[in-house]
């Protein structure tokens, strides 16, 4: 397994332990959204280094989302609110290093 992969397994499961906090503290609708995510990046994570078609507007979407998941955690940490904050940047790092980590098929085939 790559450092890449790991990376993306560990920042999920910060987020599944963020989530489960933000549960146990009562903000259940924050913390329901952090372990969805969570979910989502462990359901990614196994299929990046396949091949796919359209891959650079892939990219380029997924790239997107990443940068306004930065934005939402900057700005939350500047409102001070620091544990949203926090997840909110983890997810966007994940978001980048997954579009990072996309390839298409004749990139597959020069390596």
């Amino acid at each position: 397994m790559n450092h890449q992969k790991i990376i993306l397994y560990v920042g999920s499961v910060v987020l599944l332990i963020i989530g489960a906090y933000n549960v146990y503290m009562g903000q259940m609708s924050q913390g329901i959204i952090w372990i969805i995510l969570g979910v989502i990046f462990l359901s990614i994570s196994p299929q990046l280094g396949r091949p796919l078609t359209a891959v650079k507007v892939r990219k380029m979407m997924t790239l997107l989302c990443a940068l306004i998941l930065l934005g939402i955690g900057a700005y939350t940490l500047y409102m001070a609110d620091l544990m949203a904050g926090i997840a909110w940047l983890i997810a966007g790092l994940m978001g980048i290093l997954i579009s990072l980590m996309l390839v298409g098929k004749t990139e597959v085939l020069e390596s």
